[in-house]
């Protein structure tokens, strides 16, 4: 599985580092930057490779968006990329853990390609206590609507 041209074009993804590319989206209440890479789980045939994405909004902070990067890379191989994976790190701004979030858990929209969306993992940090890993699909977007924006890392920690 790779990148859709469609998401490069849409996202003005370039080449960032280490394969992960990187779009800048200017808009009037915000700048985001997006990352992406396709990365192997459970192996590193194309079939079983899933892509990692996560989105920052006013951050640019070059040393600590390589921090989540490298854990991230680190933990492709615990996760499940059926249901919510929670990985603690250390020194990611104030954040303690890492959740991976399937594409079923998340708020994006879909794309044009059904395939593409199935293999997204979209990755936001956290703080403990934030989620337990037993969230439903309906109770993240939920949260994900009216608690925590997950591009938001100048955010409080949200109380369950």
């Amino acid at each position: 599985m790779t990148i859709p041209e469609k998401i490069i074009a849409n996202h003005n993804l370039k080449p960032y580092h280490n394969n992960w590319m990187k779009g800048i989206i200017e808009l009037p209440f915000g700048t985001f930057y997006h990352y992406f890479r396709c990365l192997g789980s459970c192996g590193h045939e194309p079939k079983d490779s899933l892509i990692f994405r996560f989105t920052i909004k006013n951050y640019d902070d070059t040393a600590v968006i390589d921090k989540l990067i490298a854990s991230i890379e680190e933990n492709v191989a615990k996760i499940n990329p059926q249901i919510l994976s929670i990985v603690k790190v250390k020194n990611l701004l104030n954040f303690d853990s890492l959740l991976f979030t399937p594409f079923a858990y998340t708020i994006l929209p879909p794309s044009e390609d059904a395939d593409f969306d199935a293999k997204q993992i979209q990755v936001i940090p956290i703080y403990n206590a934030e989620f337990s890993g037993d969230e439903s699909p309906r109770e993240c977007h939920y949260i994900f609507r009216k608690e925590l924006i997950p591009p938001d890392w100048n955010r409080k920690p949200y109380k369950k």
